[in-house]
């Protein structure tokens, strides 16, 4: 397929280079068979093999390196496009192309062997990518992006004909040859691997799948698990202990700290009077005022009520940022229609790493909400899959009447 100068070309058979079948064995052995171009993987533990090349392209590309190198986010891949009459097809497994399946032919070819391919995979996510309309669930990637990513690694390059250069040369001249042209080829293998290692270190999807792996474990448990249990500590706790009066409530996560304001006990009649069930860490806070002092108590709700099991965020299972915004920003709007009742939702941005979400193939991105009301409504919010309630506030007013103030984070694909 030409695109922008560039062809990217597909049909290669994909064969292991091990130690007993080597470069020069297959290269050798390729040639007879009427291949013409060679090309390289990442790590050089497969080669490419090309024929049947138009004389006149010359500056030609293994599609399958390009989408590898620049465009695979790991895992069981599919890559098809269509250009014109001609379909082209590659799955790749952990970044390298799968033999049997780089190939270029009709929109009905290329079908079969995506079912194929799909009937073999049952029990793998396949993602798929590429610019046909006939794909259900394909991720959008245009053929000129693909292109402008074709670069010096993945370029096809001659098979030589070794047997044209016996004829060619004496004995001696040929060993005295042979023996340069052996080494110079391990001298640019050598620089090849170690460019497509620093370029394999470097892609920039496999680094934020790992930096996103490592980030998915903070983010804190999502839906109503975390209001549920807040809401049973509150109901847990007394509002007044042996002369002090509850001020405030902070829950972070499954770690609560309360404060306690005093109206006439001391510090001993507090913890005499503290409910032992809610196993409080007791601290004092003076501030050169004894008569209006104040106890702290920090409660951890992990060893008040029964762990169960924990829930992470499921990125691969996460609605698109477009739709998240719409179904939470409804929801948000639906309860600001209740009196005296505040809500908040903020821009997203990218989860996991650095830069822009654009560049990447499949990025995860976060935003933040809020929402501030009276302490009836707070049993009754709706809290979905994609968001996690992080913090709560609940404070008693001068009119003795509780308010609360939760914040979180809603997560999404970005694309």
């Amino acid at each position: 397929m030409l695109v922008n100068g560039k062809h990217l070309v597909f049909g290669g058979m994909w064969t292991p280079a091990s130690e007993g079948a080597g470069w020069k064995k297959i290269l050798n052995t390729a040639f007879n068979e009427g291949y013409t171009h060679h090309a390289l993987n990442e790590y050089e533990s497969t080669v490419g093999l090309f024929g049947g090349l138009p004389k006149d392209a010359k500056n030609t590309h293994a599609a399958a390196l390009v989408f590898a190198q620049h465009f695979s986010a790991g895992g069981t891949e599919l890559f098809v496009f269509q250009s014109g009459e001609q379909c082209g097809l590659v799955c790749l497994m952990e970044y390298a192309p799968i033999p049997g399946y780089d190939v270029i032919g009709t929109q009905e070819e290329i079908q079969q062997l995506i079912q194929e391919f799909n009937d073999i995979n049952t029990s793998q996510l396949v993602h798929s990518y590429g610019n046909v309309n006939w794909l259900a669930g394909i991720e959008p990637l245009e053929l000129h992006k693909v292109a402008y990513k074709a670069d010096a690694k993945s370029k096809l390059k001659r098979i030589p004909n070794v047997k044209l250069r016996m004829v060619m040369g004496s004995v001696g001249a040929l060993c005295v040859a042979a023996g340069l042209y052996g080494f110079q080829q391990y001298l640019d293998m050598r620089q090849a691997q170690e460019a497509a290692m620093a370029a394999t270190a470097q892609n920039p999807n496999l680094l934020y799948e790992q930096t996103l792996a490592v980030a998915l474990k903070t983010t804190g448990e999502p839906g109503g698990r975390n209001l549920k249990v807040w809401g049973q500590f509150f109901a847990k706790l007394p509002l007044n202990v042996g002369g002090w009066t509850f001020k405030t409530l902070e829950c972070k996560q499954r770690v609560c700290d309360v404060v306690w304001s005093r109206s006439s006990g001391t510090f001993q009649s507090f913890e005499a009077a503290l409910p032992a069930e809610l196993k409080a860490l007791t601290s004092l806070k003076l501030e050169g005022d004894l008569v209006r002092a104040e106890v702290h108590t920090q409660h951890k709700l992990s060893e008040l009520f029964a762990p169960d099991a924990k829930h992470v965020i499921d990125h691969k299972a996460l609605p698109v940022e477009k739709d998240v915004q719409k179904l939470w920003g409804s929801q948000l709007q639906d309860l600001s229609l209740l009196k005296n009742l505040n809500v908040n939702l903020g821009k997203s941005s990218l989860f996991g790493g650095q830069g822009s979400a654009l560049e990447l193939m499949r990025p995860i991105v976060k935003g933040a909400w809020s929402i501030d009301h009276d302490i009836w409504s707070l049993p009754e919010l709706p809290m979905p899959d994609y968001v996690v309630p992080e913090n709560l506030k609940v404070a008693l007013s001068d009119a003795r009447e509780f308010r609360y103030k939760m914040e979180g984070s809603y997560y999404a694909k970005a694309k």
